[in-house]
């Protein structure tokens, strides 16, 4: 999903992206990174824009890490209910996650 990536990048160059009065808005620090984002933000303006309609808030939710407060569930839950991105995320849980432990379990004998 190209809109989520570029809501990403902007994440990463530390901007905050939302929907106000049907206008995309952008808020941080104009560093070199975060204009390089701004301007794959105005290349994909109408895809964020109904992105961020769709999905709610706009920011990225936690994918390398459990999510830490109830907004950071709501964006993960928003975002795994497009199947594509569910099974990405699964793959990555599948694989990030240690095996079951079992030295505490026992067998039962017939």
């Amino acid at each position: 999903m190209a809109d989520l990536a570029v809501l990403q990048q902007a994440h990463e160059a530390g901007l905050t992206v939302w929907v106000e009065g049907g206008h995309l808005q952008v808020e941080g620090e104009p560093t070199p990174k975060a204009l390089a984002a701004v301007e794959t933000l105005r290349e994909h303006k109408a895809e964020v824009l109904s992105f961020l309609r769709r999905v709610g808030d706009g920011q990225p939710p936690p994918l390398d890490r459990p999510p830490k407060t109830e907004k950071e569930l709501r964006r993960l839950i928003d975002h795994l209910a497009e199947p594509e991105a569910f099974e990405r995320w699964l793959d990555w849980a599948m694989h990030r996650t240690e095996p079951a432990d079992d030295s505490h379990s026992t067998q039962l004998e017939d």
